[in-house]
């Protein structure tokens, strides 16, 4: 129901508007940040990813992890790349550590400015705090299930992305992702960490087009 004395709060609708275009000029340039996987011949973008990571960790949350709120690990998800909209995306399957350690200096850069940009929306600052802290055992489950989502996007487009990064021989690739293993295992829960090694199998299986009876154990 609309106020009487409209005039009275227009000044505050006002306001209301500017920090929606606020949120939506910074949630949708992070929704076209380009990503190393293919979906349907292109780069797939940070909003693809994000929509389908939320979707398939609600479903297995609300199965197999009672302990967790789905909406909580839903909205954690949401917000996980967010820090990518002014660098874009790193491919972390071939990158090395001097990359690495690249990657967690421009992130901590771009975090700074998206605590000014949101310096408004204390809710969503909340989210990326929890996030970024890593400290409660919901957010490293987030980020595992995060970690995995790429393994999905592989196997849809036959290895195509895989090929494109120059991996091109099953050993080659089953020491990158046995790396990239390794470093979610930190953190990731022994569920999440198992299921990332079998979609490896998976990914190897269709992207090198190896036989069942040959296919290569992590």
């Amino acid at each position: 129901m609309m106020p009487r004395n409209i005039d009275t709060f227009l000044p505050h609708f006002e306001q209301r508007i500017d920090d929606l275009s606020n949120l939506s000029d910074i949630y949708s340039a992070f929704m076209r940040v380009k990503r190393a996987t293919i979906r349907e011949g292109r780069p797939e973008t940070d909003g693809e990813h994000t929509l389908h990571v939320m979707f398939l960790a609600v479903a297995y949350t609300a199965r197999y992890h009672p302990e967790f709120d789905p909406a909580d690990v839903a909205l954690l998800l949401m917000i996980h790349d967010l820090d990518e909209v002014y660098a874009g995306d790193v491919n972390s399957l071939t990158a090395d550590d001097e990359e690495m350690v690249a990657k967690e200096q421009n992130e901590k850069r771009d975090r700074e400015r998206l605590r000014l940009e949101l310096k408004r929306e204390p809710f969503l600052l909340d989210l990326l705090e929890r996030y970024w802290a890593q400290e409660e055992p919901v957010v490293k489950y987030a980020r595992g299930f995060e970690k995995f989502d790429p393994s999905f996007a592989h196997m849809r487009d036959q290895g195509a992305a895989i090929h494109a990064m120059g991996i091109h021989s099953e050993s080659e690739y089953h020491i990158l992702d046995k790396r990239a293993i390794e470093r979610m295992a930190d953190y990731a829960p022994d569920d999440i960490v198992q299921m990332r090694r079998l979609l490896g199998v998976r990914v190897a299986k269709v992207a090198f087009k190896i036989d069942d009876t040959a296919v290569h154990t992590v």
